[in-house]
């Protein structure tokens, strides 16, 4: 059986909350352009929107993001490197962009698999 082990994403919202807002909500969601209602349902559905939330939080690992695995904020080096070099920040952006939409579409594809072999148990 397959099993899914990604840190529940309420989590992950209070840890970014609490790193780039100091806990507060209402700053948190005006910094990413949402009301606080938006952000409440994001945490009530165990709902992310990965591409508003990494294209506004600077310095944040897109594989903690994803997964909760690992350090949440990347090396300030490049950090420091994308805003020097906004054509190499553009490139990683589309770039990470780019694997966080591939990500989510095998993230889907294990939960249809996890669904289907749990179904499968059951029934036999």
């Amino acid at each position: 059986m397959l099993f899914l082990l990604f840190m529940d994403k309420s989590l992950i919202l209070n840890k970014l909350i609490l790193h780039y807002a100091g806990g507060s909500t209402t700053r948190f969601a005006n910094m990413l352009g949402i009301s606080q209602q938006t952000l409440s349902n994001w945490k009530k559905r165990g709902t992310i929107d990965y591409e508003r939330i990494y294209t506004n939080c600077v310095g944040l690992n897109p594989h903690w993001l994803l997964t909760g695995e690992g350090e949440m904020i990347v090396s300030n080096e490049i950090v420091s490197d994308c805003k020097q070099n906004p054509d190499t920040e553009k490139e990683k952006l589309d770039f990470i962009i780019s694997s966080i939409k591939e990500m989510k579409k095998e993230i889907k594809e294990l939960q249809e698999a996890q669904r289907r072999n749990s179904t499968s148990s059951m029934c036999g």
